[in-house]
């Protein structure tokens, strides 16, 4: 079985062609497959919301050293499809600039941080209220992070870019 192969299938009926550079973006609707047009718009919304909750996270990591001597970059994968957890998964990638310290140090704590800040700040049941609980939650992770890494290497002439991404079982 292929990487895609269990995905649900597409609700267009046709690819959405890119616009040209200095061309105006246009929405390109799927074609009616009913007879009455605004049913099918609910059907493809429908089928649309159907799917959203009907998915397999997958996730893999490639390393590549290139010219330095050592490599400096890390990366964290991280799926837990248990509902008990705080997230389903979660996927790290660490740039790391003049060492690989502050890298490695994101690596092994960055999604620590965030589950326990999950677990200690429930999350309200208002998808408005839910988003800017979930950002400070997330904001505080990172604020965490660098307190620890100031505190390690107060005098540190490296750094590290951080991006992540995750599912929340919210």
């Amino acid at each position: 079985m292929g990487l895609f192969d269990d995905l649900p299938p597409s609700v267009a009926k046709q690819p959405t062609p890119y616009p040209s550079a200095g061309s105006k973006r246009k929405t390109v609707e799927p074609p009616d497959t009913r007879e009455d047009g605004a049913n099918s718009l609910r059907q493809i919304k429908r089928q649309h919301l159907e799917t959203e909750r009907q998915f397999t996270v997958h996730g893999c990591g490639l390393s590549v050293k290139g010219r330095r001597d050592y490599q400096q970059d890390r990366y964290t994968l991280i799926n837990t499809p248990s509902p008990s957890q705080p997230f389903t998964a979660f996927y790290g990638i660490y740039d790391g600039h003049g060492g690989s310290a502050i890298s490695t140090h994101l690596q092994q704590t960055l999604h620590t941080h965030i589950s326990t800040n999950l677990t200690q700040a429930p999350l309200p049941s208002l998808v408005s209220k839910k988003r800017k609980a979930l950002t400070s939650v997330i904001t505080k992770a990172f604020e965490d992070c660098d307190k620890e890494i100031v505190k390690k290497w107060p005098e540190a002439k490296e750094g590290s870019v951080a991006s992540g991404v995750g599912q929340a079982n919210a």
